[in-house]
């Protein structure tokens, strides 16, 4: 039996002016509300046990008063993550049902046109609310059914567009993701920033907020690359390559060992040599001084041309004439000692450092894996150049690749994730991709409403209490409008796991734009699985005095 989890316990969390909180937790290459791909076909779909699988199998089953319905794609392309989010939506069933509520678990198919019919059954048996569905299309297809029969729903969507009532979208939205990115790479002096990734709708929007972001001085999206779906191998290779200015940088390279040459074979006497070779070089570095100057003294050089700094030539010189000494010997010529030096001094390919802090990789799946590595091909690494992604990266599978170690993402997961994901491995052999938590918290949200008023109904006043709730992925609430604010947290891949960096949260002040956000610099304790149940305050306090934060 999988033991209690104090998982939705409503805490005092937010202020009383603040009306809507909300929820944003899916990964959005899974949910296509905003960019499509495939699940990986490798989870496990045979894995309930006792009573709760002939629950489950049994779509007549009436072991309750109060009911549930909920709208998945249990068959078709996206029927692993669909079962994935039936699982989280039994276990918190186990976790805290009792014999007043059951589910109706109900197959969309994936598309809009399943969805309907899902949602018209659901509503013929007595279903009183609505759970899902996964996609926004499917969302915008039920959407009548439930006006009509005046019936409520938290979907699985992360698509802002299809909120509004009767439906409430717990997804992790794009938006503050890159608004929690944003201001942690800028209080981290990480300000010049680039995009990278393929031409959809998910990434004009994440391109748009960073945008708004560069105009406002957060930060500066100094390069933005959104290559064609399609785009192969080579293709996506150009874009790094343009990204890291790797042939401006192989070129500076190829310019400084050409002056070293050239003097070499100019001159027999090695000062002879090095007279000219320095001669050349301080004209290099000249004009390096002249175009600084024309710069105003503190003004940031946002959008300068890119050029080898005096310093970068000052240690790429020391670091050549340590070669040549170490190469001279009494039975070599000066331009054979040269030449070896030169040899060596190549192998470091570039000169020049790249003129970015970070690079934001919103994709998921095997392509991460792919052009991640890119980048050190292109001489661009960690910790020189931060790797950035968002909640797409939140994949058991993906989190674990040695590729992406040292690396830096968005997320919604909190301390109760950890604890989470192992109960799931436990109960159904499988690590659970991360959007799964959402179904659990609306589950268990439906079942709160329950046990306080004896009702269901995802009610707006319930819904959008103003101290929120505590979820499997952290603390979240509603808003009237729909949609969700949540705490989302910046952690960074390791090799022993991902250890939690920043801490941060949309505005509480309900005179303040939904999209505009104020940063809770502090830290807190690294994501860990935990070894007791935690009881009492929540983790993570949206008030900076957490005096009168309950259970």
């Amino acid at each position: 039996m999988v033991g209690e989890h104090n998982s939705l316990r409503v805490a005092s969390i937010f202020g009383t002016n603040l009306r809507a909180l909300a929820a944003c937790s899916l990964l959005l290459w899974m949910t296509g509300c905003l960019a499509t791909a495939t699940p990986e076909p490798d989870l496990n779909q045979d894995s309930l046990a006792g009573k709760v699988i002939d629950d489950y199998n049994n779509p007549n089953a009436t072991n309750g008063t109060a009911k549930v319905a909920v709208l998945l794609p249990l068959s078709g392309p996206y029927a692993d993550i669909g079962r994935q989010l039936m699982d989280a939506s039994l276990l918190a069933m186990f976790d805290k049902g009792d014999d007043t509520v059951e589910l109706l678990p109900r197959d969309t198919k994936g598309t809009p046109e399943g969805a309907a019919v899902a949602v018209q059954e659901a509503i013929s048996e007595g279903a009183d609310v609505v759970v899902g569905p996964l996609f926004s299309h499917s969302v915008t297809a039920v959407k009548p059914f439930l006006r009509d029969a005046n019936i409520r729903a938290i979907a699985i969507s992360n698509n802002r567009a299809v909120a509004g009532s009767p439906v409430y979208l717990i997804g992790n939205q794009p938006e503050p993701q890159v608004d929690a990115l944003t201001t942690y790479l800028r209080e981290s002096g990480k300000r010049r920033i680039a995009l990278l990734g393929p031409d959809t709708s998910y990434l004009r929007l994440l391109q748009s907020r960073l945008i708004q972001a560069d105009k406002v001085g957060n930060i500066r999206l100094v390069d933005s690359r959104l290559y064609p779906t399609n785009a192969s191998y080579t293709d996506i290779s150009k874009q790094v390559r343009a990204i890291t200015q790797y042939n401006k940088r192989t070129a500076a390279l190829a310019d400084f060992t050409a002056i070293f040459e050239s003097a070499w074979d100019v001159h027999e006497d090695p000062e002879d040599a090095m007279q000219m070779a320095l001669e050349q070089l301080e004209e290099r570095v000249a004009a390096v001084r002249i175009r600084q100057a024309a710069f105003v003294v503190g003004e940031e050089q946002s959008r300068k041309k890119w050029t080898v700094s005096e310093v970068e030539y000052s240690t790429a010189l020391t670091e050549l004439l340590t070669l040549y000494q170490r190469s001279t010997t009494t039975e070599k010529t000066p331009q054979e000692t040269m030449t070896e030096a030169l040899t060596e001094f190549r192998l470091r390919e570039t000169l020049g450092s790249i003129d970015l802090d970070a690079v934001i990789l919103p994709i998921g799946g095997q392509p991460l894996l792919v052009i991640a590595p890119m980048f050190e091909y292109f001489n661009a690494t960690q910790p020189d150049i931060w790797m950035i992604g968002t909640d797409v990266w939140d994949s058991a599978d993906l989190l674990a690749k040695k590729d992406l170690f040292g690396s830096r993402y968005v997320t919604a997961a909190s301390e109760n994730w950890a604890d989470f994901q192992s109960r799931v491995e436990i109960a159904f052999q499988y690590k659970p991709e991360q959007l799964v938590a959402s179904a659990y918290d609306a589950i268990a949200l439906a079942l709160l409403e329950k046990q306080e008023t004896g009702l269901l109904a995802f009610d707006e006043t319930f819904l959008t209490r103003a101290q929120g709730f505590e979820g499997i992925n952290g603390q979240f609430g509603f808003q009237s409008d729909g949609v969700a604010k949540r705490m989302l947290h910046i952690v960074q891949l390791r090799d022993d796991g991902r250890r939690h960096l920043y801490a941060w949260q949309p505005s509480t002040d309900p005179a303040v734009d939904s999209n505009t956000v104020k940063a809770d610099p502090s830290k807190i304790a690294p994501l860990e699985p935990s070894t007791e149940q935690r009881q009492g305050t929540p983790p993570i306090s949206f008030l900076e005095n957490r005096a009168g934060v309950g259970g």
